[in-house]
């Protein structure tokens, strides 16, 4: 995927053009996003990442109403309260690249929390 522009152990870096959003980062880990917002943190800043960002947490979250955060950052911090769950239809470009990474990914998505039929469907090239 070209427009990866960090890869990191639990997350990567996309960047957006012709989005509100800067920069996509895919959550990789069964982790809460939460604890990892002071490495994000780090690196958006090292990047020089000045805007809305969005967080994909579909291999914690799931599919759910909680999967895609977004929040503004600048400098080298995030704005105070500026995070929110956000609803993203479903052809949307934010859960292509994301289906695109997971599937050249797809030990991420075998070790996930997705169900068997979400999993065989992302594989098969559904976007979730």
């Amino acid at each position: 995927m070209e427009n990866i522009i960090l890869k990191r152990e639990s997350y990567n870096f996309i960047k957006l053009s012709g989005s509100k959003y800067s920069i996509l980062i895919i959550v990789t880990v069964c982790e809460p996003p939460s604890k990892l917002l002071d490495k994000i943190a780090e690196d958006l800043s090292a990047e020089k990442i000045c805007g809305e960002i969005i967080i994909d947490s579909l291999l914690y979250n799931g599919n759910s109403n909680e999967r895609f955060i977004s929040a503004y950052f600048c400098g080298n911090q995030f704005k105070k309260g500026s995070f929110k769950f956000i609803k993203i239809d479903r052809g949307d470009i934010l859960r292509t690249l994301t289906s695109e990474f997971l599937r050249s990914n797809y030990k991420l998505v075998e070790y996930s929390i997705l169900n068997s039929f979400q999993k065989k469907l992302l594989l098969k090239g559904c976007n979730l």
